[in-house]
């Protein structure tokens, strides 16, 4: 029975299967939901409320209408993305809503996937381990139809194919995920690992500008000057409220504290360029796919805004962080902690009164991530790669 099930977590057959058939059930659970609307409330919101969101977005850029402001009679929350992204969502927009919803889902899941098996050094039974441990945290992210996989997919594959010397394709793969969401402009540290940063940047650069350019085949450059202004405006505003499941989240819950989020950011973005001075250690595969790991976290646990469905891009980095060390007691304990409070923490394995109660007033979801990225931190700091480490890269 053992040998079975690794010869299943080792073929790539198996998690196409499964995530196909997760897509089609979480799809359509999101057209036939278990708890009515309240025959009381103004406004009747449909359950996949985030896809209407986005796919409307197309509907008022093509429209010429502002994208900021809060289209109550159409759905539930703001927009926070990208121009750039609502054009790219008239693909989705032009489909009916479940054939669009399942599209979008297995977009998610793919790229996922498929950035999973680009990445080096790990094994096929071990990218499957990791598969399967990060399935709660997508399913979750794909039932609130996020662009939380579709965002670590991307930054996965980049790093794949940067690994290979494929810059014009990782480039391209970083640039789009910035202009879904700014946070993924971290990605762009990872450039300090590989020759060749002049060809790096150039394609940079010129992905930056065609992908700003898009949103001018359905506007004007008067409109889109508007759209920027008030996505400004918008961010601005956004972050003044919430503390999400991050690390402002377990200081203001925890102790009391309410540090300026600026500076708070700051100080994060100070730890997370720390580890990169450690030049002599850019030749060995595993400090870099550290790296990858430490980028991946830090983008959710210093994300004010992280809410449950965004640490999908965390349990990644955690489930590296694993993959890579060793397998002693101190790292199992860490992960099966981590697991379980950031996982299963948001399931019906907690009772509803201790998530409301515990989990969600205290960012517990967040502690595991933090750990984790601070074992990370010492780790690189501390990194002595040796002779075999870096002979066996290539």
């Amino acid at each position: 029975m053992k040998n079975v099930l690794n010869i299943l977590i080792a073929d790539k057959r198996t998690f196409l299967v499964v995530y196909l058939i997760l897509c089609v059930i979480v799809t359509f659970q999101a057209f036939n939901p278990s708890s009515p609307n309240d025959p009381n409330a103004k406004y009747h919101y449909v359950d996949y409320n985030n896809y209407v969101i986005f796919k409307q977005s197309h509907v008022h850029l093509v429209n010429d209408q502002d994208l900021y402001v809060y289209y109550q009679e159409e759905h539930d929350d703001l927009y926070k993305y990208t121009s750039t992204f609502a054009a790219f969502f008239g693909f989705f927009a032009a489909l009916p809503n479940t054939i669009g919803l399942f599209a979008w889902n297995f977009l998610n899941v793919m790229f996922l996937v498929i950035g999973v098996y680009l990445l080096p050094k790990l094994s096929l039974k071990e990218k499957g381990f990791l598969l399967l441990l990060v399935t709660i945290e997508l399913v979750t992210s794909i039932q609130n139809e996020q662009s939380n996989g579709l965002m670590v997919g991307q930054l996965l594959c980049a790093f794949g194919l940067l690994e290979k010397g494929k810059y014009q394709w990782a480039t391209f793969l970083i640039v789009f995920s910035v202009y879904i969401k700014l946070f993924s402009i971290v990605g762009l540290i990872l450039f300090f690992f590989y020759p060749k940063k002049l060809k790096l940047a150039t394609y940079t650069g010129l992905w930056f500008i065609l992908f700003f350019m898009v949103p001018l085949l359905y506007i004007s450059v008067d409109q889109y000057v508007f759209l920027w202004k008030s996505y400004g405006n918008m961010l601005a505003n956004d972050h003044s409220n919430s503390m999400g499941f991050s690390v402002m989240g377990i200081l203001n819950s925890w102790f009391g504290l309410d540090p300026s989020k600026l500076g708070l950011v700051s100080i994060g973005g100070i730890l997370l360029l720390l580890p990169f001075i450690k030049i002599k250690s850019y030749n060995d595969q595993r400090f870099r796919i550290l790296a990858l790991a430490f980028v991946l976290i830090w983008t959710v646990i210093f994300n004010h805004k992280a809410e449950s469905p965004t640490f999908i891009i965390a349990m990644i980095g955690i489930v590296l962080w694993f993959m890579l060390g060793k397998k002693d007691a101190v790292s199992i304990s860490v992960l099966i902690f981590a697991f379980v409070f950031t996982s299963l923490s948001s399931t019906d394995l907690f009772p509803a009164f201790v998530r409301e109660n515990f989990i969600k007033p205290y960012a517990i979801k967040a502690v595991g991530s933090v750990l984790v990225w601070c074992l990370i931190f010492i780790e690189m700091m501390r990194y002595r790669p040796t002779f075999e480490d870096i002979s066996a890269n290539n």
